[in-house]
């Protein structure tokens, strides 16, 4: 093959042979500059393009691996620049079943039951406990949902102001929640376990989502303000707002919530056409 045609790599310092192209290295590289600047002189031709193309070689490994380390430099900024409680956030914005549950801490699903459509504009989320589930399940109508939590036996339900269950023990009532008429909604529940300093992503839902404490305090942010909840005060978000929560105080937050949303759209999803103001952190 004429040597125009082939491009060769300079010999290898320890055995003498001369490398296959394909295993020109970076130390045969640093051969070849030695040879460049103090070494033996290359002779023609061959001296000539082997500095060419090593010199070519070296640019586009350099070139690939100045990419790789700003890749990786900016990654940890990132990283360094990210709380822990931003990475623990993960399960919260988008809450996991809890058949997959592996912690306490996080948000789980428990369930989520097809509710229909309401005749009303607003509705009201009822919640009793039970000493057992068979008692709960016999209490239970349509609209209903029974569900061990935070230590209980709960019946949650979905309907109008002042309705109560034949049994159990009146826990709350929480409400107006807005719903449209026309709507077929979904009540999904969920148990939120949070230390303190942890917070959601940015997200929405497409109805109203409330929740009841029964330990700890949480600071929800939209674009109307802020509301604080904790035990004897619930917290209550039309559907589609914006919003970021945090948990504040200095205790874990324990809490049952409820997103009552439209069955036709996903549950929830992020929220990135507003920015929070950090309104919960003064």
């Amino acid at each position: 093959m004429n040597i125009r045609n082939r491009p060769v790599c300079p010999p290898d310092p320890k055995s003498g042979r001369r490398l296959a192209t394909s295993h020109c290295s970076l130390r045969t590289m640093s051969v070849l500059f030695r040879d460049a600047g103090n070494g033996p002189p290359l002779s023609g031709r061959v001296a000539t393009m082997e500095r060419s193309f090593n010199m070519k070689r070296l640019v586009n490994w350099s070139e690939r691996y100045l990419v790789e380390v700003l890749a990786i430099s900016v990654w940890s900024l990132v990283s360094m620049g990210t709380s822990d409680s931003a990475l623990a956030q993960k399960g919260f914005a988008g809450c996991l079943p809890v058949s997959e549950r592996t912690a306490e801490i996080g948000c789980w699903i428990l369930a989520s039951e097809p509710v229909g459509q309401f005749s009303a504009n607003s509705v009201f989320w009822h919640l009793d406990k039970f000493s057992t589930i068979a008692l709960a399940e016999k209490a239970k109508e349509r609209t209903g949902t029974v569900l061990p939590a935070l230590g209980k036996v709960w019946l949650l339900t979905i309907a109008e102001a002042g309705w109560r269950p034949k049994g159990g023990e009146r826990v709350a009532e929480i409400g107006p929640l807005p719903v449209s008429a026309d709507t077929k909604y979904v009540a999904q529940y969920m148990e939120a376990i949070m230390n303190p300093g942890m917070e959601t992503r940015l997200h929405r839902h497409p109805g109203p989502e409330a929740w009841h404490t029964e330990g700890g305090e949480t600071c929800l942010e939209t674009p109307e303000g802020k509301q604080v909840g904790k035990k004897g005060v619930s917290v209550i978000v039309p559907g589609g707002q914006p919003m970021r929560l945090s948990v504040t105080g200095t205790e874990q937050r324990r809490s049952l919530v409820l997103v009552l949303y439209d069955a036709s759209q996903p549950w929830m999803t992020m929220a990135s056409d507003w920015t929070a103001k950090g309104l919960c952190g003064k």
